[in-house]
């Protein structure tokens, strides 16, 4: 041990003597080249010292490898030190002795002849340093030791830099085999994809594969990020390679490595360089390059870039971000492989090896978590760590019930950072930060295309249209938007103005540049980092979910987000019309994006003038398509907003609340669409007056859901109301008009006023036929709806004669698959059925039921009603096997097109379970009872009719499941029968059928 620090003790002295000796030489050359010549004395030390440098250096060497006898290197101690003390004395008296840069020519002159007093001390100096080379080369100090250690030292045997350990966990990716089948010697390949993709994982994978493949290959590693670690991590080249003079103070690394690597004689190698994402540090001096030894004024400092080696027996691979950074090295954007996110196989394997294996969950919830992480490889594998160092209190069920409510939670989920031991430390694991760093370069870089980005974060992520994009994102667009500013004190008003008026000079020719947006160049930009995916139409872009959610956060950061959704807002309400029929088509191409503007509600009333508009245009266009869920979630968040911000008594708030009340009756939540319509009636009648056409709508509306409800008298009351409202507005025999006296002849009916019903559709009959002539839709209608009028006063033979003739007429009009043909089908076998003509009942319902699955989703709705009216004839029929199959079937269509807990679905339940008693299932049929009676009473509530009657029904079953013990042996009884048995004296009560001993 002691003889190590002694040997290193006397390689540092070598190094110091190395270092003042390489200066003095230059200085001596400098003053030779400037002045011509050099004085007598310091000409014939000049030419030693270079000798006596060289012969340290391999001394240096020799000791490093151990190849010197102890005793020498004792010896050669004080020779360093004495070397030391003379260069340094000489290194003084120069600074005595030759004149400098910038003397006068006087002092030059002085000095001139001066110098002839130190020719003694320099004559002295080289005396001395000439004696130590001397007893170096007789006792072969250098010489025979130098050759033992190139008998002794091997070459060194090939290794890796690579500073990270295998992934055990690594999933295999299409793009490792791309690599693999370009693997050639002098190769370059490129792996170019946006961060979090899993680019560097595929590289260390591959530096693995290669060592194993090879272990006579090198395989290097560089952290291209900076030029401070591409520097460190060549110097480390040089360390593995043993390369001569690379730890010297000022040695060019970057050029010694890029030698060793251009040499053919030194092996095969794989160089990787990781995360060149920055075209600043390719293109920047290279610190430690030295200049040529003659320079006429023209050299300029190498760019990093120029130290990739080019040589035949190795292969580089870099992984890269930009496009642009990764063509400077490759030189071919056909040597780029793009990584993209993982498919979904891919992306549920890796998260399933970064959970604990004891954690149990759905292959469902593996498949909603890869897809809501957008299958991005860092996300997957955050999200992993995070649920298993929480566990249990964070479930892959909770994980993305946080991520589906975008709040603080969603920021923390997406913003944790924990340590992964494959990626570098310098670098975050938070995809959200890990994104964020290539937003602030373009930033940076091209302020123009980060104003691109941050409006098209804002879009759906799909179908993004370049025509909403170009020359919506200059400096004077946001400008237009930005927000109000308080007003300053006339003081602080001056004080602006006279900066602003120093800035301007400076400012206004880069201004004036940046105001200009040259859509193409800002395209390329975003395309070169990944964030954005073009079409193949090349007008219509995608964006990943999360890249746009960080884009959010990382405006919202730097407070311009509120800025950028008012301006999206405007561009909205520039483009997306009214949903008339003729703007159908350009409402739908657009309604994804303008759907995105109602989450960005503004948060103060210049921009709230301009939101309300657009948002409630955008709200009518769902009813149009008849996407009502959809209308529904808009019209409530245009209500919250505007009841907020204006109140009960506004136009708009009161508005909203219409429209949702009429998408709320379309989707049978009766009980709130009551609420909502009286409300907007109420609202509208102050507001308005109560013979406004808006505030008759309102009454309309409210009339025909408290009939839907069986609330007949208020119901009739409200139609009342409108048709006198409407016939002053319009006239009594307006065209319009008469469908509203057709609903309150129906109102009529189901108040038991069949005389005024009759009345009022024979009126609305013959203005149809004068206004549309015989054959047209609308007096079909209206023979229909005489029709069952007949029905419901129990003329069923009338009833038929009509139904027929409508059916006959529709169906050559429109053929069977049309939906109104179909309802007039439905009433006909109704007519029929009444009459007890099960089998020409059961022939209509059938031949609707047989082409069922040609019919689209509005004639299957009617369809159902076949099938329903089909089984409970089947039933009558005591058909009873056929009507529990159509019976089933009628519930596994309802539930597929209308839902589980829909109105028709529930009282398809309900035919079942009438079905099933008529069987004496009373078990299964309780059950089924139970589920309509449930369902409809949360839908309608427990007043309505309906519910009252599915109650009863289920009370009855109930007490058809308690048997008496008679022929059959036993008795069955359930928990349901329980208390029934406590009031039935001598009543047996058991869970299940047993035997009872008669």
């Amino acid at each position: 041990m002691a003889e190590a620090l002694a040997t290193l003790a006397v390689v540092a002295s070598i190094l110091q003597v190395v270092d003042l000796g390489v200066r003095v030489i230059k200085r001596l050359e400098d003053f030779r080249e400037e002045a011509g010549g050099l004085p007598k004395a310091f000409t014939h030390i000049s030419r030693r010292l270079p000798i006596l440098i060289d012969a340290l250096r391999k001394t240096k060497q020799i000791m490093e490898n151990g190849s010197i006898a102890e005793s020498t290197r004792e010896a050669f101690a004080p020779a360093v030190e004495e070397c030391s003390r003379q260069i340094a004395k000489l290194d003084s008296t120069i600074d005595r002795a030759l004149p400098k840069i910038g003397d006068s020519g006087m002092t030059r002159k002085w000095k001139a002849v001066a110098s002839v007093k130190y020719d003694s001390e320099v004559q002295e100096m080289d005396k001395v340093i000439g004696m130590y080379m001397d007893t170096m080369t007789q006792h072969h100090i250098i010489s025979a030791a130098a050759k033992d250690s190139a008998l002794a030292k091997a070459p060194p045997i090939p290794t890796t830099t690579c500073p990270f350990r295998r992934d055990q966990d690594f999933v295999h990716r299409d793009a490792l085999d791309q690599v693999t089948s370009r693997n050639r010697p002098g190769s370059i390949t490129a792996l170019v994809g946006m961060g979090g993709v899993g680019k560097s994982q595929i590289a260390i994978e591959y530096a693995h594969q290669t060592r194993d493949a090879s272990h006579q290959t090198w395989v290097f590693w560089v952290h291209a990020e900076k030029i401070t670690s591409f520097e460190e991590d060549y110097r480390k080249i040089a360390k593995a390679v043993c390369l001569p003079g690379c730890d010297e103070k000022g040695a060019d690394v970057l050029t010694l490595v890029r030698d060793w690597l251009d040499d053919e004689t030194n092996g095969p190698w794989v160089l990787i360089f990781d995360n060149v994402d920055d075209v600043n540090v390719l293109t920047a001096p290279s610190p430690k390059a030295q200049p040529p030894t003659v320079d006429d004024g023209s050299w300029t400092a190498p760019q990093i870039r120029e130290f990739v080696p080019r040589s035949q027996n190795g292969l580089i691979l870099l992984t890269s971000r930009s496009r642009e950074a990764a063509q400077m090295i490759t030189g071919n954007l056909n040597y780029h492989i793009d990584v993209e996110e993982m498919n979904e196989v891919e992306a549920i394997t890796l998260l399933k090896s970064k959970l604990k294996p004891n954690d149990i969950y759905a292959n469902d919830d593996f498949v909603q978590l890869v897809k809501a992480l957008d299958y991005i490889p860092l996300a997957i594998s955050q999200a992993a760590a995070f649920i298993s160092l929480n566990y249990p209190r964070v479930t892959i069920p909770k994980y993305l019930e946080s991520l589906a409510k975008p709040n603080q939670d969603t920021e923390r989920l997406l913003e944790e950072s924990v340590h992964e031991s494959n990626r570098s430390v310098h670098r975050s694991n938070s995809i959200v930060k890990t994104w964020q760093l290539s937003f602030q370069y373009v930033r940076e870089t091209h302020p123009s295309a980060a104003r691109l980005l941050s409006l098209m974060c804002l879009f759906d992520r799909q179908g993004i249209p370049e025509a909403l994009l170009t020359d919506q994102y200059g400096e004077e667009a946001t400008e237009a938007v930005a927000p109000l500013q308080p007003r300053l004190s006339w003081w602080k008003r001056i004080r602006r103005r006279r900066l602003n008026k120093r800035k301007r000079p400076m400012e206004k020719r880069q201004h004036r540049r940046e105001r200009k947006c040259n859509f193409d160049a800002d395209w390329r930009t975003i395309t070169n980092f990944s964030l954005i995916k073009t079409n193949a139409d090349g007008q219509h872009f995608n964006m990943h979910g999360l890249v746009q959610y960080t884009t959010r956060r990382w405006l919202e950061m730097n407070h311009e987000l509120e800025v950028w959704k008012r301006r999206y807002v405007a561009i909205m309400s520039d483009f997306f019309p009214q949903p008339e029929h003729d703007n159908w088509k350009i409402c739908q191409y657009l309604f994804p994006h303008a759907q995105q503007a109602a989450q960005y509600r503004p948060i103060d009333r210049p921009a709230l003038l301009v939101w309300t508009p657009l948002i409630q245009r955008v709200a009518q266009f769902p009813s149009v398509i008849g996407s009502y869920t959809t209308a529904e979630d808009l019209w409530r968040t245009a209500l919250a907003t505007f009841e907020a911000h204006m109140g009960e008594r506004n136009e708009n708030t009161l508005r909203c609340l219409h429209h949702l009340g009429s998408v709320l009756v379309t989707l049978k939540n009766y009980p709130e669409a009551e609420i909502l319509l009286r409300r907007a009636w109420e609202g509208r009648q102050v507001l308005l007056g109560p013979d406004h056409i808006d505030t008759l709508d309102s009454a309309h509306g409210l009339g025909g859901v408290l009939n839907i409800q069986k609330k007949w008298q208020e119901g009739e009351l409200m139609q009342a109301r409108v048709i006198e409202g409407r016939g002053n507005l319009f006239g009594p025999e307006h065209i319009e008009l008469q469908s509203l006296v057709g609903g309150l002849a129906f109102s009529s009916v189901n108040n038991g006023r069949y005389e005024q019903a009759e009345a009022l559709h024979q009126q609305v009959s013959d203005i149809r036929k004068a206004a549309f002539g015989e054959e047209s839709d609308d007096t079909y209608k209206n023979m229909r709806a005489l029709a069952v009028l007949q029905h419901t006063q129990g003329k069923f033979t009338e009833a038929e004669a009509l139904h027929r003739q409508v059916v006959t007429t529709r169906e050559q009009r429109s053929g069977l698959h049309d939906a109104e043909t179909i309802k007039s089908i439905n009433f006909l076998g109704e007519a029929l059925d009444k009459q007890g003509n099960y089998d020409e009942a059961v022939q209509q319902y059938q031949r609707v039921v047989d082409v069922f699955t040609d019919l689209d989703n509005k004639a299957r709705e009617e369809a159902l009603w076949s099938m329903d009216n089909l089984a409970q004839v089947f039933s009558k029929q005591g058909k009873l096997v056929e009507a529990e199959e159509v019976g089933r079937r009628l519930i596994e269509e309802r539930e597929k097109l209308l839902g589980v807990d829909d109105l028709d679905t529930l009282i398809g339940v309900h035919t079942l379970a009438d079905i099933l008693t008529q069987q004496e299932r009373f078990q299964d049929a309780t059950l089924l009872y139970e589920r309509a009676y449930v369902g409809t009473e949360k839908k309608l509530g427990p007043e309505h009719p309906d519910t009252i009657e599915f109650l009863n029904d289920l009370n009855s079953a109930k007490n058809k499941r308690i048997l008496w013990a008679g022929e059959e042996g036993y008795c069955v009884i359930d928990n349901n029968a329980l208390e029934l048995a406590s009031v039935a004296p001598g009543m047996l009560v058991f869970q299940s059928p047993v035997p009872i001993a008669v």
